[in-house]
């Protein structure tokens, strides 16, 4: 799960998410990790890069209050490409919900993906929740 944040000229990115590499040994196609730790520190950086490209896209709604969050599921394919995605858990605000759906469409396929092992795909970016909120500083 990835928790997304903005504010004004202010980007807040805040990473929660466990990621399952137990007994995993690459990350990358055909380039072996020397530690679990290093699989785990390549696929943070991965998911890093997709916080990154999702909150470039997002035009948080003028006047979007603190306290909303919306829950949303996305579905990649195996090259990155956003298959499905859907609202789990609403903010109660359609037009803060649509801002956050839009965000990821207009990133449409998350390059980072199709470079990663059928392992790394399954278990960490094949079905993936962001939360957005807007934060005060």
């Amino acid at each position: 799960m990835y928790l997304l944040s903005k504010t004004a000229s202010i980007v807040k990115l805040l990473f929660i998410t466990t990621v399952l590499l137990q007994g995993c040994t690459t990350v990358w196609k055909k380039q072996p990790c020397k530690t679990p730790a290093e699989c785990a520190e390549k696929t943070a950086s991965i998911a890093g890069e997709m916080q990154e490209n999702i909150l470039s896209n997002w035009s948080e709604p003028e006047g979007a209050n603190r306290g909303l969050e919306v829950m949303i599921q996305t579905e990649l394919d195996r090259n990155g490409r956003v298959l499905r995605m859907s609202v789990i858990e609403s903010s109660g605000n359609m037009q803060f919900d649509k801002s956050a759906m839009n965000a990821i469409k207009r990133v449409g396929q998350f390059e980072e993906v199709k470079y990663v092992n059928d392992t790394t795909y399954s278990r960490n970016f094949k079905k993936l929740r962001f939360i957005f909120r807007p934060e005060a500083i």
